[in-house]
């Protein structure tokens, strides 16, 4: 009998690894056992065991809280659409599996170094939430990373990217091609490009504003 406690990591079945999971309290452990009852608890995310045997019948009770491994009892898989301007208020759909209906529902947009914005997200069913994208002070140089909270559980492991782009600005746009010359011929059908450029001067390389 041993009183350590592991979990197995299981990226994909050619790589799996044991890690030695840390207690923040290393003197208040259940003694060493066997034969106690053990289940886990998915809404709280934590491992219960109750009583054993150690040269006699235990009748203790232990939890741990290994809501860092599994996570909450939600998970998020995706967001619609991906992307949208810096001014935020784009109405997004949150794609993903066990949400439940709380009036706390926090959904964080993290940058890294250009920070971390939350705005509340509104519960539509359990595989979906809707909330508005807050407002970059400037454009994030990579997609954000987009993770959910409900409640007093924690931030989903799981998560997503959105981009934020700046939007168009028509006096930099430019319009070439041979639609755009003066002498083509009335009621002939031609053709003309659209380079949609942003106030700095870069090309815009999606739609959507």
């Amino acid at each position: 009998m041993t009183d350590d406690s592991y979990y197995l990591d299981i990226p994909d079945i050619k790589n799996m690894t044991w890690h030695q999971i840390k207690l923040a309290d290393e003197n208040n452990r259940p003694k060493a056992r066997e034969n106690a009852a053990m289940f886990f608890d998915p809404r709280f995310s934590r491992l219960v065991i109750f009583g054993g045997w150690a040269n006699n019948w235990l009748g203790d009770c232990y939890s741990l809280k290994v809501n860092m491994i599994t996570g909450p009892p939600y998970t998020l898989y995706r967001i619609e659409p991906a992307m949208g301007p810096i001014t935020g208020k784009t109405k997004v759909i949150i794609r993903g599996d066990g949400f439940y209906e709380n009036p706390n529902i926090v959904v964080r947009f993290d940058s890294g170094k250009q920070g971390v914005l939350e705005t509340a997200g509104e519960y539509v069913s359990d595989l979906e939430l809707t909330c508005e994208t807050p407002a970059f002070a400037s454009t994030p140089q990579k997609p954000v990373t987009v993770t959910v909270k409900i409640a007093s559980d924690d931030y989903t492991i799981t998560s997503t990217e959105f981009t934020y782009y700046l939007n168009t600005s028509a006096e930099k746009t430019i319009a070439y091609g041979p639609g755009c010359l003066s002498e083509n011929a009335v009621g002939v059908p031609t053709i003309f490009y659209i380079q949609a450029r942003n106030i700095k001067d870069i090309n815009r390389e999606s739609g959507n504003d």
